[in-house]
């Protein structure tokens, strides 16, 4: 976390951005996201285990200090690594979310497995329009083409939806994996401790 901010804040001084107020909103903007897992347990009483802080940290690095500040999005490519990333950390936190709520019974069970894998890849894509949905609306109320609709029409969005589906597919393998096995992956041992963390012993 100190090379995460000294990356951000130090990119004012390194790429001569003391005078760019949208250089310096983005960096105080990557200063906040880092908190937001932290504001999230504060409020909502839920703890969050190591390996869903790391991920999301790992991501918020990737897509605000890589992407947004040093101009990663320049590089083709890097944009829709980020959304399959973003497929399979979604998809890993909401099967997460459907593990806590059914107390981990899923091994036993073909019908809560199908539900689990729907949900999963339902809430990911669920996400993934809505992300699209956003960036329509800052080109059409900001005219800011996020989306690259004027050089790119639906391609880029299309894209980016079909690799955030790609992403959760990858997330869909660990859980199959699981079901058929019964051994834990990393997906697991987060999910079980995930469970554990938030299970009130009486």
């Amino acid at each position: 976390m100190i090379g995460y901010y000294v990356l951000a804040i130090g990119s004012l001084f390194f790429l001569g951005n003391l005078n760019d107020l949208g250089r310096i909103g983005y960096v105080l903007l990557a200063c906040a996201m880092p908190l937001v897992p932290y504001l999230f347990t504060k409020v909502t009483k839920i703890k969050l285990t190591k390996v869903i802080i790391a991920a999301y940290d790992l991501f918020v690095f990737g897509a605000m200090i890589l992407g947004n500040i040093y101009g990663f999005y320049r590089f083709s490519g890097f944009d829709k690594i980020l959304h399959t990333l973003s497929g399979v950390l979604i998809s890993a936190l909401v099967f997460i979310i459907y593990f806590f709520l059914k107390k981990g019974r899923l091994a036993n069970d073909l019908s809560n497995f199908i539900i689990a894998l729907l949900f999963t890849m339902g809430v990911n894509m669920f996400v993934a329009f809505g992300w699209e949905c956003f960036e329509f609306a800052l080109l059409v109320f900001f005219d800011n083409d996020a989306i690259h609709h004027y050089d790119q029409g639906v391609y880029d969005t299309m894209t980016d939806m079909i690799v955030c589906f790609l992403g959760g597919l990858v997330t869909i393998a660990f859980i199959y994996h699981y079901f058929k096995t019964k051994k834990d992956s990393i997906l697991i041992k987060a999910a079980k401790d995930f469970l554990h963390q938030n299970t009130v012993v009486s």
